[in-house]
């Protein structure tokens, strides 16, 4: 989405920012209204999202850009919840961190992040990839003894984008 066009004065002349939503301060079309909440929900991928002299933009990354002056590579939503657009949920990110705040995989068959079965050893693992590579740690007879460690990990390695659900 071609974002970088809008500066911060310009969000601050169109927008209003109040409680994770943005508000016109303008009128933009004949269907909008000063005062409306900007934005819809996209079903696709559940963002916010509008439209503004014909360009597409996603809502967190206005409101981000409305308060810090900039539009970052990513940006990552602290609780996981994509809608909660809260200046207080949302930071700037790189891909890789943003992917380590992801929530569980629908595949993942532990319960825990991190956590995978070895059926050859017939033990669970601690698997976190790194560099490209996948590296395991430590045996466990139980997921949730597994989880410990990962958890640990998590902390050490991906510091404040560490998530454990």
């Amino acid at each position: 989405m071609a974002d970088q066009i809008l500066t911060q004065d310009e969000l601050h002349k169109i927008y209003e920012y109040k409680d994770g939503h943005l508000y016109w301060k303008i009128k933009p079309n004949a269907r909008k209204n000063i005062g409306d909440i900007v934005g819809c929900l996209d079903k696709t991928n559940l963002y916010y999202k509008t439209r503004y002299k014909d360009k597409n933009y996603l809502v967190h990354r206005l409101i981000f850009a409305w308060h810090y002056g900039y539009f970052p590579q990513m940006i990552d939503h602290i609780d996981g919840n994509k809608s909660n657009n809260k200046i207080e949920n949302l930071r700037a990110a790189d891909n890789k961190s943003n992917q380590w705040n992801q929530k569980l995989h629908s595949k993942n068959t532990s319960g825990f992040k991190n956590v995978v079965y070895n059926k050859f050893k017939k033990v669970w693992v601690c698997r976190f990839k790194v560099n490209g590579k996948h590296i395991m740690r430590g045996y466990f007879k139980t997921p949730e003894e597994a989880n410990q460690l990962a958890i640990k990990m998590r902390k050490e390695m991906h510091g404040e984008f560490a998530k454990d659900f």
